[in-house]
């Protein structure tokens, strides 16, 4: 039985002076390797130990960070959906870069659109993406609401 971990080595960090985070959120994915079959497992995590904000605990702030973190959910279930047990480790692993690759491109729209959690119409337009790909409305569930 072999096992490999692969990981991101992206995260993200605000360009304003006022908003500082560093968003890292990983896809770990082991791959079993049997004779015939290859099992696959990602995981999406926020690595807790390399991430940080001073966003505060605000409603809007948990928003953004978990429709960040639905995000690359959303990632990781379209990859599960191109893998099958019959791709080589070498396929799985290309697949794996390019769903890496579109990531990173996701990712920074994402912080742009939304300016670290200040821009209504990016943040609603994010959440609707999220709401439409995995039934969750963060807006909704965390009671967002923007002042002007």
């Amino acid at each position: 039985r072999l096992c490999r971990v692969l990981k991101t080595d992206f995260f993200f960090l605000s360009d304003s002076s006022d908003l500082k985070y560093n968003l890292d959120v990983k896809i770990f994915m082991d791959i079993n390797q049997t004779e015939d079959s290859n099992e696959v497992q990602p995981v999406t995590i926020l690595d807790p130990f390399t991430s940080y904000s001073n966003l505060d605990e605000s409603p809007n702030s948990i928003a953004f960070v978990n429709i960040y973190f639905d995000l690359v959910e959303i990632k990781k279930r379209e990859l599960e959906s191109k893998i099958n047990t019959s791709l080589s480790v070498k396929a799985i692993k290309l697949l794996y870069e390019k769903m890496n690759a579109e990531l990173v491109d996701i990712s920074r729209e994402f912080f742009t659109e939304t300016t670290g959690v200040t821009n209504r119409t990016g943040m609603s337009e994010w959440n609707e993406y999220v709401y439409r790909q995995l039934g969750i409305d963060n807006l909704e569930l965390f009671q967002v609401e923007f002042k002007y």
